[in-house]
């Protein structure tokens, strides 16, 4: 009776052992790990984004390949897969693992059975009670309700190590996981080993180098693991994403932690803006801290730089109006957004900004240089007249070559016009430099500036606004007009130091138009077979997230310091 008690008892620890979460066994060694669960329970949301049958046949999948990934991903993955990725001698390497149910096993087994005919027999390797296969460069197996898989032996062999003798230490372990890891999980999730990415990154950072940015390294050298995670729901999706720091100095941790409860950007929020992103931030603190990051930088400073940093407040804002009829696609490229930066004295700011223009306007109204006469170098007309003699390749490759013919005779500095308009909004309009701009320069211009090529900015309320163009300057709400409290506040409480809402699914749609354009684009660039197989899962990729974008309604998200990490959370509603 004893034995038949003992032997239950380590059928049901070892049973336990393999329930535990795969990411216990997961080598420290990982730079990066991402997990799937609970992916069957959400098969209908997916299904409606992304025919996923005909996505892997893109990708130059044979149909019996598709149907089995398909069936592991619905059957196996459903219960919980993990994908780590590590460094063996300098390389990286992969390690894949999965749980599997009995339906999925015999698709498992079947796929190995197929790898070994047709080629070589694959290499039977051990490792304890463990056994894998070697097919190439490729080790894989099936055991105990688990299909693996890895680039590199020795990262299996540390996997299976650790599933018979769980007091191995392994990434889970490590203080950076479980700070970053430790909410609340969901159908996907991430973790990225800073602190062994950091360390990797350091040592081929030149000694010299290190010594002269000592604030610099001990703030990366700080970091330590950034998790990320998205759980879906009936309503849509959630997600979060933690930054965790360790040994973080006081006057950094102090800038991280500086949050508001009141913004008084919510009084440039109406009911009819898109989309509006509030931050709360020690601006003069953080910008003595990035000075003090490269010490030579502040004896180059301006007279009026402490002037200036004493104006700033504490807050920021993005602002993005509706759309305009007929230019939807412009909210993307930033034709129809706002940036607000806050102020602490609106007429000591207007006094700088007037002392800037003119600033502006002297600069450009100075002559350019000279054109320098002409140098009689001794040439008879006839010799002026002459052909220019052949040259042979070797000479023909000693002649100097202009690097961009386009940029020939352009101007060293962009030209601008400051136009004063009504309402207190000032302009520069790079548009009247356009008859002596190059191709290139133009279309740079405008891909920044929008087609208005102006960028304007005014003094409204508390706020320094600078937006592109000036229509959306002219309808800036007064203080009864705006829409408070804020909705990020609402949903996530009060110690955000900085949130960002989407209003109603304008954005979204607009967004989505412009991923079927790069698609269509994407397909485009295809040459040859290869190229199309990699296009084809691109595009189909693209569609998806289109046909996602397409369903979204409204979009939250704050971000707050917490006990040495920066936590951010999302709500996103999606009509499935």
């Amino acid at each position: 009776m004893k034995h038949k008690i003992l032997l239950t008892s380590l059928l049901l620890a070892s049973g336990l052992t393999l329930a535990a979460p795969l990411n216990r066994y997961v080598p420290e060694t990982a730079l990066a790990e991402f997990e799937m669960n609970g992916l069957r329970q959400i098969k209908p949301q997916i299904n409606t984004l992304i025919d996923l049958e005909s996505t892997l046949l893109d990708a130059g999948l044979q149909y019996d390949e598709a149907s089995l990934v398909q069936n592991l991903l619905w059957g196996g993955l459903g219960l919980e897969a993990n994908l780590s990725v590590h460094t063996v001698r300098n390389d990286v390497e992969v390690l894949a693992v999965t749980r599997v149910d009995k339906g999925s096993q015999r698709l498992v087994q079947k796929f190995l059975a197929d790898a070994s005919k047709g080629g070589k027999k694959p290499v039977k390797l051990r490792e304890g009670r463990f056994v894998f296969f070697q097919q190439d460069d490729f080790y894989f197996g099936f055991q105990d309700g688990l299909a693996y898989a890895s680039s590199h032996p020795q990262v299996l062999r540390e996997f299976f190590k650790r599933l018979q003798n769980s007091k191995l230490p392994g990434l889970s372990s490590q203080q950076s996981f479980q700070s970053t890891m430790s909410e609340d999980g969901g159908n996907f999730k991430a973790f990225v080993n800073m602190k062994l990415l950091m360390s990797l990154v350091l040592k081929e950072v030149p000694k010299s180098d290190l010594d002269t940015l000592p604030q610099v390294i001990n703030t990366l050298k700080s970091l330590q693991g950034v998790s990320m995670s998205a759980k879906f729901t009936k309503s849509g999706m959630e997600g979060s994403s933690i930054i965790s720091f360790q040994n973080l100095s006081p006057e950094l941790q102090g800038l991280l932690s500086y949050a508001k409860t009141d913004f008084n950007a919510n009084h440039l929020i109406t009911k009819d803006v898109q989309g509006y992103a509030v931050s709360a931030v020690n601006a003069q603190g953080w910008l003595d801290y990035l000075v003090g990051l490269v010490p030579e930088l502040e004896a180059e400073l301006p007279e009026s730089f402490d002037r200036f940093k004493a104006q700033l407040g504490n807050e920021i804002v993005a602002i993005y109006p509706a759309p305009v009829a007929g230019k939807t696609l412009s909210t993307l490229s930033g034709a129809n957004v706002l940036f607000g930066l806050e102020v602490a004295d609106p007429v000591a700011a207007q006094a700088m900004l007037d002392e800037l223009v003119q600033a502006l306007e002297d600069a450009q109204s100075k002559p350019g240089a000279d054109v320098e006469p002409a140098v009689d170098d001794g040439m008879t007309e006839e010799e002026m007249d002459a052909p220019e003699p052949e040259l042979s390749d070797e000479e023909m490759l000693d002649q100097p070559v202009d690097p961009d013919p386009m940029m020939a005779g352009a101007p060293d500095k962009p030209e601008f016009q400051v136009q004063k308009l009504d309402g207190g909004v000032t302009c520069l309009d790079f548009s009247q430099g356009s008859d002596t701009a190059t191709m290139g320069e133009l279309a740079a211009l405008q891909g920044m500036l929008g087609d208005s090529m102006k960028v304007c900015f005014k003094i409204h309320q508390n706020f320094l606004m600078i937006g592109l163009g000036a229509d959306a300057l002219n309808d800036l709400p007064t203080a009864e007009q705006a829409l408070s409290p804020s909705r990020q506040q609402t949903l996530f409480g009060n110690r955000a130091l900085t949130g960002f809402q989407w209003v109603g699914g304008d954005y979204y749609k607009n967004y989505a138009s412009q991923l079927r354009l790069g698609g269509v684009m994407l397909g485009s660039f295809a040459k040859d077979s290869a190229e199309k197989e990699i296009m084809g899962f691109a595009t189909s990729l693209v569609s998806g997230l289109a046909n996602l974008a397409d369903r979204i309604e409204e979009s939250v998200s704050v971000s707050y310091f917490d006990k040495n990490r920066v936590i951010s959370k999302s709500t996103t509603k999606i009509k499935w």
